[in-house]
């Protein structure tokens, strides 16, 4: 898992966004969910206009896709065969006291 910071080249409706995150997984290929995702809450809604925040939601997103990816984890899983859900665990990893670098295995 990757994430980059778009370039004045990542355009929608013909406008620019650059600093716009982007997730590349393993296979090279772009993170649709969680870019739908950030078009959706940082562009469209219009809610969220600081770059800053873009560089937040982005990395936020890293974190919890990476964290799936390195665990072999189905984000989409629901999780009626887990003890507990796919969030309730990444959440516990995260407050645990052996996260020190990122990504890690559970």
């Amino acid at each position: 898992m990757d994430l980059f910071f778009s370039t004045n080249k990542f355009k929608l409706n013909g406008l620019s966004y650059s600093g716009f995150p982007i997730l590349i997984s393993r296979e090279g290929k772009v993170v649709e969910e969680a870019l739908d995702f950030c078009i959706a809450h940082l562009i469209k809604r219009g809610r969220v206009q600081s770059k800053k925040s873009w560089v937040t939601y982005g990395k936020a997103l890293y974190q919890f896709f990476g964290w799936c990816e390195v665990n072999d984890i189905d984000w989409c899983d629901v999780g009626n065969d887990r003890e507990a859900t796919i969030l309730a665990e990444f959440r516990d990893w995260n407050l645990s006291p052996e996260v020190e670098a990122f990504p890690q295995q559970r």
